[in-house]
């Protein structure tokens, strides 16, 4: 008698492309996915807190710092910078999780390499950059048709000009004297 062929399994193109090397493909591409995010948002090591802070992680302090000197020419020093730092982090502390939360996704999003190079034109981390470069770099944004990059300049430059002349000796710098003392009398005197 002849053998059955029917009864016996048979390994055909189609049956190995809808089985195992369907999966090994499918794999090998998500492997490839979860790579690139990696590589396009930055490791995950600097989610944690800097030390020195209540709110600012390693990764915001980095960027901070060197965006700085783009906002805020006149500041130069290390103590400066550690004062605004301060003063950041300060002022973030009380936020809401939501608004702290989208703040960290933005500077994630910033330093991340390959976002970083798509939105800046720059290779280099955000360390390495000079302060004319991070000038050159917010200028782009502010003047920029798309929104979202205008969106980015506002909201960064605001913050760091916030931070920066919440500090009491950087507040004389824009002039502004304080409120009129009869008006600041009349306000102490109600709160007692």
């Amino acid at each position: 008698m002849p053998p059955d062929h029917e009864s016996q399994p048979v390994l055909s193109r189609r049956a190995l492309l809808g089985g195992p090397l369907r999966l090994t493909l499918t794999g090998g591409v998500l492997l490839g996915l979860g790579g690139a995010g990696t590589w396009l948002l930055g490791s995950r090591e600097s989610a944690e807190l800097h030390s020195a802070y209540r709110v600012l992680r390693k990764r915001d302090v980095v960027f901070f710092t060197a965006l700085l000197p783009g906002c805020v020419p006149q500041a130069t020093t290390t103590a400066q910078a550690e004062t605004f730092l301060a003063s950041m982090d300060s002022m973030l502390s009380p936020a809401s999780g939501a608004m702290l939360s989208q703040i960290r996704k933005l500077v994630d999003l910033l330093s991340g390499p390959g976002t970083r190079q798509a939105l800046t034109g720059q290779l280099s981390g955000w360390h390495e950059l000079e302060p004319g470069q991070v000038e050159a770099i917010l200028n782009d944004w502010r003047d920029s048709k798309r929104l979202t990059l205008n969106g980015f300049y506002a909201t960064l430059t605001g913050l760091v000009n916030l931070a920066w002349y919440m500090v009491p000796e950087h507040q004389l710098a824009t002039g502004y004297p304080g409120p009129p003392t009869k008006i600041a009398a009349k306000i102490v005197d109600s709160g007692e």
